[in-house]
């Protein structure tokens, strides 16, 4: 058994995880302005992907049901153009 195999295997290692937890729990504690002001940057990034999404999932069913119910019979080349004229379509009467 070589010294990886036996580093994996020893508690030593999970020592040294409990440790740098630890250290890093009390690193967040002892600077909680900045971990509050970090979470504050990357959620107001994330926030405009969320709402996005949010209003996505519930604007698909509508759109389905104007492209399988409403437009089925329009004559286009391929089904996305059917898709995309049914997602302008729900989003210009919202």
């Amino acid at each position: 058994m070589g010294f990886k195999e036996r580093f994996r295997s020893s508690r030593y290692l999970r020592i040294f995880i409990i440790i740098c937890g630890a250290i890093l729990f009390y690193a967040m504690v002892t600077h909680l302005g900045v971990v509050w002001n970090a979470l504050g940057f990357i959620l107001r990034i994330i926030a405009p992907i969320i709402v996005a999404a949010i209003i996505a999932f519930l604007l698909n069913p509508i759109v389905m049901f104007f492209e399988k119910k409403v437009f089925h019979k329009l004559k286009f080349k391929s089904g996305k153009y059917l898709h995309g004229f049914c997602v302008i379509f729900v989003v210009v009467i919202l």
